[in-house]
């Protein structure tokens, strides 16, 4: 059986093999193009803010509790790793946290607040009356 000349200059030789420039450039192209579907995101696939915590007081916190999330334990001046949060609240959020046994709570009356559901942010506990087991919280803005 004969070959389309053409055909065989394309993508054959004599002997019926590929030819290797083809070959390569066939399978990089395959390569590409399978890269490029796999690693593609979706804008909604990146909603979400990143939250974390720093302890600005002078004692070490344990067992935080931040808007329904475990934070785990911060030693003063430590800051948290990142969690993920639908939303938050610029300088409002539920915290109940632990200095030396004792409970500490900062617990928001209303919720209206400038509400924060994409990029990242930090909040900064501090402790404003330990006798009194007060909290202070902020949430500086970044320029």
């Amino acid at each position: 059986m004969k070959r389309n000349n053409y055909f065989n200059k394309v993508f054959w030789t004599d002997s019926f093999t590929i030819n290797r420039s083809r070959l390569i450039l066939i399978t990089l192209i395959s390569t590409i193009l399978f890269l490029s579907v796999v690693s593609c995101k979706k804008d909604n696939d990146e909603s979400g803010i990143e939250v974390n915590i720093k302890n600005i007081s002078n004692y070490d916190f344990t067992n935080i509790n931040f808007e329904g999330k475990e934070f785990g334990d911060l030693k003063k001046g430590q800051e948290s790793k990142h969690i993920t949060f639908d939303k938050v609240y610029y300088n409002l959020a539920y915290v109940r946290l632990f200095i030396n046994g004792i409970e500490f709570k900062l617990q928001p009356i209303d919720y209206d607040a400038q509400e924060l559901t994409k990029g990242s942010c930090t909040y900064l506990i501090d402790v404003i009356n330990f006798d009194e087991r007060r909290l202070s919280l902020e949430t500086p803005l970044k320029i």
